[in-house]
């Protein structure tokens, strides 16, 4: 369905990815404001199952807080793990050592009023 709806301050846009693959909606990506879900799960491209997905917001004329937390904003009419649960089979870790030994760990970084 399309949502055709406004939001004020304090609205809760929640965009949940399932990459459970013994869930029924695996693989989906789903939408929810306020803990109401707005449409059906929709299925994620085949050219991006098994990728590096990196999260990220684009509004135009509106500000968003992102929230990446350790509890959902709103409440969602089931149990789901929060990004800080991921589990390791969802992670990329990097096998190669640097040439003194080291790793290097990078972290996408959104920072405010930056638009980056």
């Amino acid at each position: 369905r399309v949502w055709n709806g406004g939001t004020t301050h304090g609205t809760v846009l929640a965009v949940l990815l399932n990459l459970e693959d013994s869930s029924p909606n695996g693989g989906t990506v789903s939408l929810f404001k306020d803990g109401q879900r707005m449409c059906q799960p929709q299925k994620l491209p085949e050219g991006l199952k098994g990728k590096v997905l990196y999260p990220a917001v684009s509004f135009k004329s509106m500000t968003a807080h992102v929230h990446f937390g350790p509890q959902a904003l709103a409440p969602l009419p089931f149990t789901c793990h929060m990004i800080s649960d991921a589990a390791n089979s969802h992670a990329m870790v990097a096998k190669d050592a640097a040439p003194e030994g080291k790793y290097e760990v990078v972290l996408p970084v959104g920072l405010p009023d930056e638009g980056t």
